[in-house]
């Protein structure tokens, strides 16, 4: 149960976007890693505004949370449960098909063949959907009751091909993608679709001195076509997006236990049609890695470089991704083996830039209203992480137990939250004259965060929570702070390797923040919620399975965004095929 391996198509998805490169594990297989699940666990959307890097999972569970570009008002997350697709004993070919479809409609498929090839080629074609088509809960303005529904759809889809070749100290990946976000309510209606490349090219030497590479060039060229019912009646606009990434490692291996490395990373955004503007994000991190004893040691600094152009963006006349760089920060990672194999104690220091492109915020935020910032604040902006320090412990107990625990302090400008506009345009009488989007704000936060599993022969659990604070450098009128307390915690049991029953429960604390009235703002909170599921497999042979899974048992108001409910308890059921 701990190998939750992932769909390698959707890690290469997001691989394919400008952050492809330095935390791919360089041993993942192309065949070998489509390790399906059986059924889904939905799980919360994690609002929170600290950059990726206070919330990475690094324990070395053989364990990774499967991070789609799906983040609706639906998260669809897999769960690895015991089959696997895997190549015909005689042929080599390999063909998996998950499908299933339930009450609310929210058809989902993940297909993946993989031919028979000779030599040192593979390659695998795939396809990924997740979706919702139905109604929607109308949250009023108190953030807490409802009145009637509205209809909308969700849409995620993802297909192409990705493949590797390998040498005998050196390995080349590569996708090719085309994916689509669409997404509907009754004040946006978005069609994005965009085109994906990448190129991953590494070393492979196992040699005691070597020159250590690894390198990978993406490039994403998108266009959002969408209709907008906030500030006007109706406005139709398109916005393009070019996206240019290298991200890379390079330098002398000197022996197994030190190293010089010099990280860099380089992204480049283009912005057409409605928006008119470029932005470029350029680092170089040279770090010297080395062991001693029990202590390990990464001790670097990044330089870091930021330029954009001085077009502003069409809505509101203002400009975009003006945050400018640090220039400096520090990257300074130190760990002691307390216990050997048992028991480690760490601590870091680091910092860095970050561009929020619009497909990132999309991505994130389906139901993203870019006309929310209409006139109020830059669309999109460049986030600062000035510095963030964190001490941990992380170990396993008999080696069925194991956890991570840390807690830290970090400095942000330009973070992003939600906020809520009033639609002005509006005739009244419900939520939904309230248009949620994005603002970027100065903070500082202290986080901790809990990461634990157990495994056992017939019991696995496992889950994540975190704690944070969030004080704004200045007040802001109309935004959503994130929540303070944040988890999602899963229990499986595994009967006879053939019958499979699921609890999972995510939960999120409220949320505090203002929003917009005639001419003032007043406060609001977004309530608590907790979202139950179970899930159930049954295994009826080595090629197919059958499984079902329910959420949001407690038939809450769970509201990830403002004004952005789910539809309430839901089911889905489908078949598993690996042939």
């Amino acid at each position: 149960m701990m190998k939750h391996s992932l769909l390698s198509i959707l890690c290469a998805s997001l691989c394919a976007f400008p952050t492809f490169a330095q935390n791919i594990n360089p041993t993942v297989e192309v065949t070998n890693t489509y390790e399906g699940n059986l059924m889904e666990i939905h799980k919360p959307q994690q609002v929170m505004a600290l950059p990726d890097s206070l919330m990475h999972f690094n324990l070395d569970f053989n364990y990774s949370v499967f991070e789609s570009p799906y983040k609706g008002a639906y998260e669809f997350k897999p769960y690895a449960m015991n089959m696997k697709p895997q190549p015909d004993a005689y042929t080599g070919k390999m063909l998996y098909v998950r499908a299933g479809a339930g009450y609310s409609l929210h058809p989902e498929l993940t297909l993946v063949y993989s031919p028979q090839l000779k030599g040192k080629y593979q390659m695998s074609v795939y396809d990924n959907m997740r979706s919702y088509f139905g109604s929607y809960r109308n949250i009023q303005e108190d953030l807490k009751h409802t009145s009637g529904t509205f209809d909308g759809h969700d849409f995620s889809n993802r297909f192409g091909a990705d493949g590797r070749v390998d040498w005998s100290k050196s390995i080349l990946t590569y996708d090719v993608g085309f994916s689509t976000i669409a997404a509907k309510d009754t004040l946006i209606k978005h069609s994005y679709n965009a085109v994906d490349v990448a190129a991953r090219f590494r070393s492979n030497n196992d040699s005691e001195q070597y020159f250590y590479y690894d390198g990978c060039l993406s490039m994403s060229l998108g266009k959002d076509v969408f209709t907008s019912h906030f500030p006007s009646i109706r406005n139709d606009q398109n916005i393009s997006e070019n996206i240019i990434s290298f991200n890379g490692s390079f330098g002398p291996v000197m022996n197994y236990v030190r190293r010089i490395l010099f990280d860099v990373n380089m992204t480049m955004a283009y912005y057409g049609d409605m928006l008119n503007a470029s932005v470029g994000s350029m680092s170089i991190t040279p770090k010297y890695q080395f062991d001693k004893n029990r202590w390990t040691f990464s001790l670097g600094g990044k330089i870091s470089y930021i330029t954009k152009s001085d077009d502003t963006d069409m809505p509101g006349n203002i400009k975009m991704f003006q945050n400018d760089s640090q220039v400096f920060y520090p990257d300074i990672h130190i760990s002691y083996d307390a216990i050997r194999s048992y028991l480690t104690l760490y601590g870091y220091v680091t910092g860095g830039d970050h561009i929020n492109t619009y497909r990132s915020v999309l991505s994130n935020y389906h139901f993203f209203n870019p006309m929310a910032s209409y006139g109020a604040n830059a669309m999109l902006d460049n986030t600062q992480e000035k510095i963030n320090f964190a001490a941990g412990v992380k170990g396993n107990v008999a080696t069925r137990f194991q956890y991570d625990l840390k807690a830290g302090y970090a400095f942000v400008d330009k973070g992003m939250f939600d906020k809520v506009c009033r639609n002005i345009m509006s005739n009244g009488g419900s939520g939904r004259e309230y248009c949620p989007g994005v603002i970027f704000a100065n903070y500082k936060s202290f986080y901790s965060q809990l990461l634990f599993a157990w495994n056992s022969r017939n019991v696995t659990v496992d889950g994540d929570m975190h704690y944070q604070t969030t004080k704004f450098e200045h007040t802001e009128n109309n935004m959503f702070k994130p929540s303070a307390l944040t988890g999602d915690i899963r229990v499986l049991y595994n009967w006879n390797n053939r019958i499979y029953a699921g609890v999972n429960c995510a939960f999120a604390s409220s949320r505090r923040g203002y929003i917009e009235k005639v001419m003032t703002v007043v406060p609001a909170t977004i309530p608590a919620y907790t979202d139950l599921g179970l899930s159930a497999e049954y295994q009826f042979s080595r090629k197919m399975s059958f499984w079902v899974n329910g959420g949001n048992l407690l038939n809450q108001n769970i509201q990830r965004h403002p004004f952005e409910p789910n539809s309430g308890i839901y089911f889905t059921a489908g078949i598993c095929l690996n042939l």
